[in-house]
């Protein structure tokens, strides 16, 4: 979406909304997403007996629906907004899509701005309930319960840290201002690199962490890895790997 952005600045509005709208549910779902992985882990190590029961395929299932159903009432409701004040014409037109395209008053302005803050509050709380109750069942568990029970705090200690880089999509306007104040550039390379930095890197990370600490995946990219130079002697052995 955002290569697509740069490629077509200026597009019609029926398909500039379409896009925006995952975007901007995106954003809202980040937030509730690292809160519902952070809730699993609390409940494997202070529920464990319970955790089969709980945490069921169907479940998760109905719950990551409702969490997408939730990110979407907000860009959904802006698109109401925009259809009760615009007439219909201006659908067959063609705008620059950007984050705020949806946005035609204040009020979706400072909704949006209210909608996020709970969001990652509600995030954050859990976090930190999640992670006090962890590290104290940690501490009265057992030596082989130890073990589990360390992995589980620090990958809500992992979710923790990718939570505070998506809330820094917060100080993205800040951080624009005070980049074209001290560098003489162009407003949209700057919004490019933060949109990166920012907006992009934190959720590359879930992926990527969990990718390298699930084994077979780690045990298969480094035999792939190796494999990528050497010499005639190991590609016997690089193809028992593969």
């Amino acid at each position: 979406m955002h290569i697509w952005r740069e490629i077509a600045l200026i597009m019609p509005v029926s398909f500039c909304y379409l896009l925006m709208t995952f975007a901007i549910a995106t954003n809202y779902n980040t937030p509730l997403n690292l809160a519902l992985m952070a809730l699993e882990r609390y409940i494997a190590i202070c529920k464990p007996l319970h955790h089969p029961n709980i945490c069921t395929v169907r479940r998760t299932y109905v719950i990551l629906s409702i969490m997408w159903l939730i990110s979407y009432l907000s860009p959904a409701s802006d698109i109401i907004i925009t259809i009760t004040i615009e007439p219909m014409s201006f659908f067959s037109t063609n705008i620059i899509c950007e984050n705020d395209s949806l946005i035609r008053t204040y009020s979706q302005s400072v909704k949006r701005n209210y909608l996020s803050i709970i969001f990652f509050a509600v995030a954050w709380l859990t976090m930190v309930y999640t992670y006090i109750n962890i590290v104290t069942v940690a501490q009265s568990a057992s030596r082989s319960e130890k073990s589990s029970a360390k992995k589980a705090y620090n990958t809500v200690l992992l979710h923790a840290i990718q939570l505070t880089l998506s809330s820094l999509m917060f100080l993205v306007p800040i951080v624009n201002n005070v980049w074209l104040h001290f560098q003489n550039v162009e407003l949209g390379d700057v919004q490019y690199y933060t949109h990166i930095l920012i907006i992009l890197f934190p959720r590359l990370l879930s992926p990527l962490i969990y990718g390298v600490r699930e084994e077979n995946f780690r045990k298969y990219l480094k035999g792939y890895v190796t494999c990528g130079a050497i010499t005639k002697d190991q590609n016997r052995q690089c193809q028992r790997i593969k």
